[in-house]
């Protein structure tokens, strides 16, 4: 019903979809379903209980309520600078964020001396200046040992309690003295740190625009509708598309004659 109401609305407007426009979108229906011939779409249009007219009929309902919609409400829906940083004020506590490492990681296996000895090595030759990377692609027996040991960003609040202790005890750069894990040994190096906190209004503007832009957008919509309910009395059945409708962006219509 409402995009009836709104096809409605088009036609007080005066707009209009070309048919050559249609003719457009429907080869396009057909390429992405596979359709290769007219008739082959006939014959699926009427197993779906739908002539071709009711296609051109529904798709030019879809155009037409696009149309409207931008020329009534994409107004509406604009949010200003001043509003993204009342909401960030608003809500401090979801752009919050935990201290972060980025890790990596030399994993040996053994539990006797001779494993322990060799991780302690390890870690001596790490901290004199070797690079950890390569020091992981030779001797590392984890999966992670051929990108270099390269675990990537880890929050602290995805670490173990007692792990998170000794990493966030490290700055930038520092190396872990081996940590016994089961059947062996692991060496961590801090090789970026990030201590948290408020991230910057800059940082994340666009994302509570683009939400408060989400939530105006479904508020006005439902109000424009409601506007459009009070003075009409609709009773009709309509199909809908059966199949996938590629319906592309841009200036479609008709320019509206008369003022």
């Amino acid at each position: 019903i409402a995009d009836l109401l709104i096809v409605q609305r088009a036609g007080e407007l005066g707009y209009k979809v070309p048919p050559s426009y249609l003719d457009e979108v429907i080869n396009g229906i057909k390429k992405d379903n596979n359709i290769a011939t007219d008739a082959d779409l006939q014959e699926q249009l009427r197993r779906e209980g739908m002539t071709l007219s009711d296609l051109r009929r529904n798709i030019e309902r879809q155009v037409l309520r696009r149309q409207v919609l931008q020329r009534e409400l994409e107004g509406r829906m604009t949010v200003t600078e001043a509003e993204a940083r009342a909401d960030y004020q608003k809500n401090r506590a979801q752009h919050e964020h935990a201290p972060s490492v980025t890790l990596r990681e030399i994993v040996l296996t053994g539990e006797d001396d001779a494993a322990r000895i060799k991780a302690e090595d390890l870690v001596r030759r790490a901290r004199g200046g070797e690079d950890f990377a390569d020091l992981a692609r030779a001797n590392s027996s984890a999966a992670s040992g051929a990108a270099g040991g390269e675990l990537g960003q880890v929050s602290r609040n995805d670490l173990a309690p007692d792990l998170a202790k000794v990493v966030f005890a490290l700055p930038k750069g520092g190396v872990t003295d081996p940590i016994t894990v089961e059947k062996g040994f692991r060496i961590l190096k801090v090789e970026d740190r990030s201590e948290g906190g408020l991230a910057p209004f800059d940082q994340v503007k666009a994302e509570i625009i683009r939400k408060l832009s989400q939530e105006r957008a479904s508020k006005e919509y439902e109000t424009y509708i409601a506007g459009l309910r009070k003075p009409a009395l609709i009773d009709l059945k309509v199909r809908e598309v059966p199949l996938q409708v590629t319906v592309p962006t841009g200036t479609l219509l008709e320019a509206p004659t008369g003022p």
